[in-house]
């Protein structure tokens, strides 16, 4: 039988967390635990239960599956350019990230994509 693989766990756990847009603390108290403890757990120093597992699926929406395997898949067709861009969105200033979203919220807006190629 083979045993969990808990620092891939723990990242799964911190990837969908964020992909579905949640900061650590507000995602802990949602769950009912200490955001020491889900960072405990995001990092594999504390394992979760499959009880905890579960809620944490739930609250995600997702199927508990990705937690535990290595091709994480998530709701987001463009998962690893979302999560790029989280990385970048962390580097820059408030304003320069304001002018960055208002940029892509015209790129989805535009009709004629042509003018991007």
């Amino acid at each position: 039988m083979e045993s969990l693989n808990y620092k891939e766990i723990g990242f799964n756990i911190s990837t969908q967390r964020r992909y579905a847009g949640y900061r650590q603390a507000t995602f802990a108290q949602m769950l009912g635990i200490t955001a020491q403890y889900l960072s405990q757990v995001e990092n594999a120093t504390r394992h979760p239960s499959a009880k905890l597992l579960v809620a944490i699926a739930n609250m995600l929406d997702i199927d508990i599956n990705p937690l535990f395997g290595k091709n994480i898949t998530t709701k987001h067709r463009h998962a690893d350019d979302i999560n790029r861009l989280a990385e970048l969105g962390a580097k820059v200033s408030h304003d320069r990230l304001q002018l960055f979203i208002a940029a892509c919220e015209a790129m989805a807006d535009c009709q004629d994509s042509t003018i991007f190629e």
